[in-house]
């Protein structure tokens, strides 16, 4: 071509014009019924080359924007598309088509054959019809060139299974992919077995084409492939063997009026959009489809459970889809008319952001209908999850489907309310109907029923959820969880009373009993993990005697083939179980590994980290580390053991994704699977020994800023405490953090804030910053490091400090490149050698950061029990306080309503007053008393804590507000809101007391010992004291419950490790 601009080339998307035709820029609209050109287009006026190629590609179509990058569709084209300004046929027409619902997966394979292109020679030789330039209003562009050929696009569509990733779904399609593309490639010729073909009919397949012969539904993959091989084959019956249009190239009218020198009398504007605006409108439209998906799959969701989906679930996905309906009505609308205004310079640009801004509305916008549905589908997820593991036993679900509870014989019922929320008591109650469930499934003639009623549609009149007992249908327990319920917490010894012989005796040589399940040895699914265990009576630690080989606790001593063990995995059941050969085994190594302890120098590491930083990956890899000084090593010992299990996905070379797990699952429940959840459960200590005279004990803790949210935050740390109590040291305290980490700001500042507020003022030399995944980063804290300095420097007081002395950098990839190894995956020499290097620098880290807390001065566990416990004392003294004020001032009136009395009874209303008198007294002395010991604890707080309370909480709960807002999750939002309030009442409790104890600084300053008496002096309080005993009992008793979890992992009694060293 002779013209002086290149022509814009748009896709031609179905949509069939000429050469010579107008189009315009504003609407999207072809005008094929308008030629530019006075006379017909004839075959000497335009040039055809001969192109002959064809393409193919295949990529994820999950969403609207993953289908326009696969059909190359950018920039303005794509905007108009999602306006709906274009109709759409053939092989385009796959974009228009949308998902059934989140559960399927799909990938495309567009196969392209181009056939020719025309192109005028010259715009200046053709005639122009200038009424056509002038009076076409709304033509911005003339047809001066076309590429022919077709496309046929073929869709892999795949339903996720219950126990499948997405990951693990799209490495599947993708493997498929790419193997049709080979096939089509040697026009179905290519060799397949057996295995394959019969994987292949597990997908559906559908067909789009630009050629009407093959818009068809394929019925497997070998008809798919057929299907592709043939599209050259048709085209050449199309239009003499060219085909259709598949891109049209465009020239502006002003600049085809210049070039022919013709007068063009109305101004031609086209407005482009800004790419960061097109961006904008691909995300809402996105978050469109999300919205719809959402609805979809809570719709087939209760279809496929309509034994228990109730009318008010069914009624919210119906309000949910209509008031969706409208909005996209209203938006399609809205941004067509704003979009074509603005183009045409009709309309300011900021018309379309207020169309965004409408869309965005909380009212009425996604975010209202995304709170309409989300909280149901929570409550339809936790029904799931606590209906499903039943499905395996014989259990009755009482729901739409009546069922008559037998009017003889025995019934355990499970009684669930529609509305739940997930807690800890709930999946305490579910855990115990499982075992009992499991225990009754051992049964070979079952007597007992077992129900789950949905009072949604059976109603009750008593609270629930709770499980009762029946007895020929009446009633004969009300709450049968409530008498187990501490029981099941803890793992615990049942011995008949007759085997117990009264004995105050007490060996010289005895130890707390901490051995595995007995059923840990079998098939059962009980965890490999050492527990303390205590008698179910008498609550007292059971004591194992070497002299007797008895056991010992309160209620005396008896022989341990007379205990029965229930440890508290739910999978346990009910029933208690029988020494075995390897318990008994065990029970006598007790003297003999207490005798090797005893001379051990044991380091205790407090390990903390956000959620997801790869707290258990690290502990994974210090195991491997300790064992094997090399990757090869590793590699040579073909061991596929790991401390703590975990999985992850590879996608290897072909697109296949595969499940990597590394270590034994039986039994072990402390990690969470679940996309998108907090990992670890509860706190755990890890034994390692180094050597005959070193242990070191990691303790793994649940990460902070919680995926369950804030609350979940606060039960974590109340668990951590309970599980640190056993220890009189800690050594070291890790704080694992990850270099240029995506949540820096707000996350960080309250996770650092949050484990601050917990920690001894003595505590600030034992912690240590480690920061994992640092290959990319060069082996260096990355960006964290400068906002983490800044973070500190608002907490100058507690001289916690980042050196280059204890801060440690990792990378533990070469642990997964082990697990991916001994999961036969192969890599590249290159590929190992790389790897290699990286484990020999994160074993030299980890054996620098052991020699750096080796020299460390010990922090006192009981300083920060003490500390903590003490901030629990202050705001629970702030209700006494209020309490007795209110107490006081309902007396005055009582007493001046009897001095109005006293006209006739003056005597006997005389003592009357004397007594109240004394009681106001004595009331006014104990808040004095309150008040004066609240002040000493808040300066005790001030004076020893890190920081006595964390500034972070605010600006994370707002961050929470905010996103829960965004959504449209009300209910949420208003637990949030309640929280926030809860804090502010709490801080504002602290800070009152430590204002009051800093008018008598000295007079208030006390130590860890000091802080005990005053709480003994409040325990002797007249009025008040016997509040505060049950407030410490209390606590006390949360601690004696709490079951600590060990596992011995490294033990390589006699054998020098490589990672030992000295000790300050």
């Amino acid at each position: 071509m002779q013209q002086q601009q290149q022509p814009k080339k748009i896709p031609a998307l179905g949509r069939v014009a000429a050469l010579g035709n107008l189009y315009s820029a504003h609407s999207e609209k072809f005008y094929p019924a308008v030629n530019l050109f006075s006379t017909e287009v004839a075959e000497d006026h335009y040039k055809e080359t001969e192109i002959s190629s064809t393409d193919l590609q295949y990529n994820a179509s999950n969403s609207i924007t993953e289908k326009l990058n696969h059909f190359d569709i950018g920039g303005e084209v794509s905007l108009s598309l999602l306006a709906g300004m274009i109709e759409l046929s053939g092989s385009a027409s796959y974009l228009s088509e949308e998902k059934e619902n989140s559960n399927f997966s799909e990938m495309s394979l567009l196969y392209s054959t181009l056939t020719v292109n025309h192109e005028i020679f010259s715009i200046q030789r053709m005639k122009i019809n200038e009424e056509v330039l002038n009076d076409i209003d709304g033509a911005t562009h003339v047809v001066v060139g076309i590429d022919w050929g077709a496309r046929c696009n073929i869709s892999c569509r795949y339903e996720r299974g219950a126990n499948e990733t997405k990951q693990e779904v799209e490495g599947k399609l993708g493997g498929l992919l790419k193997k049709m593309s080979v096939e089509i490639k040697a026009e179905g010729k290519a060799e397949s077995n057996e295995k394959e073909s019969a994987e292949t009919n597990s997908f559906s397949f559908n067909a789009k084409s630009d050629v009407l012969k093959l818009n068809q539904i394929p019925k497997n993959f070998n008809k798919a492939v057929e299907l592709a091989v043939s599209l050259p084959e048709h085209v050449r019956e199309i239009n003499g063997g060219k085909g259709i249009p598949i891109d049209y190239f465009l020239l502006p009218l002003d600049v085809v009026a210049r070039v022919c020198k013709k007068e063009l009398n109305r101004t031609v504007v086209i407005n482009e959009i800004e790419n960061d605006m097109i961006q904008r409108f691909k995300q809402i439209k996105k978050e469109m489809e999300e919205v719809k998906l959402d609805i979809n799959t809570l719709s087939k969701t209760l279809d496929q459970n309509d034994n228990w989906s109730s009318v008010n679930h069914k009624r919210v996905v119906t309000n949910s889809r209509n008031q969706l309906d409208v909005l996209k009505g209203q938006f399609q609308s809205n941004f067509q008319r704003a979009l074509e205004d603005v183009r045409a310079g009709k309309s300011e640009r900021s018309i379309l952001q207020k169309v965004l801004a409408k869309v965005n509305d909380v009212e009425s916008g996604l975010p209202s209908i995304k709170g309409l549905y989300k909280s149901t589908i929570e409550e339809v997820d936790l029904i799931i999850s606590i209906l499903q593991p039943f499905e395996k036993f014989n259990v009755i679900i009482f729901g739409k489907k009546k069922h008559m509870i037998g009017s003889e014989g025995t019934a355990f019922v499970l009684y669930l309310p529609e509305k739940m929320e997930r807690s800890q008591k709930l999946t305490d109650l579910i855990d115990y109907f499982y075992r009992i469930v499991k225990d009754a499934s051992k049964e070979t003639q079952p007597e007992t029923e077992y129900v789950i009623q949905l009072t949604w549609f059976n109603p009750v009149n008593f609270d629930c959820p709770v499980i009762r007992k029946l007895r020929d249908g009446r009633t004969v327990e009300k709450d049968i969880f409530d008498k187990e319920a501490k029981l099941l917490e803890m793992c615990t010894v049942r011995v008949d009373n007759r085997k117990i012989t009264d004995s105050s005796s007490i060996d010289e040589q005895e130890y707390e009993l901490k051995i595995q399940c007995p059923l840990s040895y079998t098939a059962a699914e009980c965890p490999r993990q050492k527990v303390l265990w205590i008698h179910d009576k008498c609550g007292d630690v059971i004591l194992y005697q070497v002299k007797s080989k008895c056991f010992r606790c309160k209620c005396g001593i008896f022989r341990p083939l007379d205990a029965t063990f229930r440890c508290n995995d739910p999978n346990h059941g009910m029933s208690y179980c029988k020494v075995n050969h390897q318990s008994q085994k065990e029970i006598e190594k007790l003297d003999k590994d207490k005798k090797l302890d005893k001379d051990k120098e044991i380091t205790n590491i407090l390990i903390f980290g956000e959620s997801g930083v790869g707290k258990s990956t690290w502990i994974n890899s210090i195991a491997k580390y300790l064992l094997y000084p090399t990757l090869q090593d590793a590699m040579e010992s073909n061991d596929n053991t790991a401390i703590i299990p975990s999985q992850f996905s590879h996608t290897n070379d072909n697109g296949k994704t595969v499940k990597i797990k590394i270590g034994d699952y039986k039994g072990y429940e402390n990690e969470n699977t679940q996309t998108g959840a907090s990992a670890t459960k509860k706190p755990t200590t890890y034994l390692f020994d180094l050597d005959d005279k070193n242990r070191i004990q990691l303790i793994d803790t649940p990460g902070i800023g919680d995926t369950a949210g804030i609350q979940k935050d606060n039960e974590n740390f109340e668990m951590i405490l309970r599980h640190i109590a056993k220890f009189k040291d800690i050594h070291g305290i890790c704080i694992l953090l990850k270099p240029n980490s995506a949540r820096l700001g707000i996350l960080l500042k309250f996770c650092i804030g949050e484990l601050l507020t917990h920690l001894h003022k003595s505590a600030a030399e034992n912690i240590m910053f480690c920061f994992t995944n640092c290959r990319t980063t060069f082996y260096t804290p990355g960006e964290t490091l400068p906002v983490l300095q800044r973070l500190l420097e608002n907490y100058q007081d507690s001289n916690v400090r980042i050196t280059k002395e204890n801060r440690f950098c990792f990378d533990n990839e070469s642990f997964r490149l082990l697990a991916c190894l001994q999961n036969n995956i192969k890599f590249s020499p290159e590929d190992i050698k790389a790897y290699s290097a990286s484990w020999q620098r994160a074993a030299s880290e980890t054996h620098k950061l052991f020699q750096y807390v080796f020299k460390l001065k010990p922090h006192k566990t009981d300083e920060t029990l003490s500390l903590n416990n003490t901030r629990k004392w202050i705001v629970e003294l702030s209700r006494p306080i209020a309490e007795i004020q209110e107490s006081i001032q309902h007396r005055m009136v009582q007493m001046e309503q009897i001095i109005e009395m006293r006209k006739e009874k003056d005597i006997v209303v005389g003592k009357v007053i004397t007594k109240h008198n004394e009681r106001i007294e004595a009331e006014n002395q104990e808040m004095k008393t309150i008040m004066e010991i609240s002040a000493t604890f808040a300066c005790f707080l001030t004076s020893h804590s890190l920081a006595f309370h964390n500034d972070g909480v605010e600006g994370h709960l707002d961050y929470l507000i905010d996103e829960k807002t965004k959504l449209g999750e009300r209910e949420k939002v208003k637990e949030l809101n309640k929280m926030k309030k809860e804090y502010e009442t709490q801080k504002e409790i602290i800070e009152k007391a430590i204002k009051s104890s800093t008018m008598q600084r000295t007079k208030y300053d006390i130590d860890v010992e000091g802080a005990a008496k005053l709480k003994e002096k409040l325990f002797q309080l007249e009025y008040n004291g016997q509040t505060f005993k049950k407030l410490s009992e209390d606590i006390a008793r949360g601690e004696d419950t709490y079951q600590h979890r060990e596992v011995v992992y490294v033990n390589l009694h006699g054998q020098r490790g490589h990672l030992t060293g000295d000790r300050k």
